[in-house]
């Protein structure tokens, strides 16, 4: 008779173990903030004050880094790589920018930072899912734009 409460227990510490595994092999979910009427999907700010090239990573359905801090008037080429199977876009309608990003694929685009406060960045196919970054000027914190 003894058995059964050793197995019960048994039973129960086994359950509580694997509960415990599968959820800290669960990934980190993405934290989202609400800009004016735009949401971010927040993958962090890089400063890439002095920097000539980054790389940017477009995915379902975020930018990563999703801010960019640089310096009035830099310029900057951004390597934009797609791992998911959905087609993407990187556009800045203030400088004429409007680049599709093939599945798996890669663009490489030139961009400049404004002489001061920011300027949006976006996928105009997913836009509204949250994928939207800034370009961030000097101390400008990320804000509020007009959607475009």
């Amino acid at each position: 008779m003894k058995k059964i409460p050793l197995i019960l227990t048994l039973a129960t510490l086994l359950g509580l173990t694997y509960s415990l595994v599968a959820f800290a092999a669960e990934p980190p979910k993405e934290r989202s903030i609400t800009l004016g009427d735009l949401i971010f999907a927040d993958h962090g700010t890089k400063d890439v004050k002095g920097k000539g090239e980054l790389d940017l990573e477009a995915d379902n359905y975020y930018f990563d880094p999703t801010f960019l801090r640089g310096t009035p008037g830099q310029k900057i080429k951004i390597q934009i790589k797609n791992d998911s199977g959905t087609l993407h876009n990187f556009s800045i309608p203030e400088q004429q920018i409007d680049v599709d990003i093939p599945r798996k694929g890669k663009v490489l685009i030139e961009i400049a930072f404004p002489s001061s406060g920011v300027v949006r960045f976006l996928c105009k196919y997913h836009s509204s899912r949250g994928m939207n970054g800034e370009l961030l000027t000097g101390d400008a914190k990320p804000q509020a734009v007009s959607p475009r």
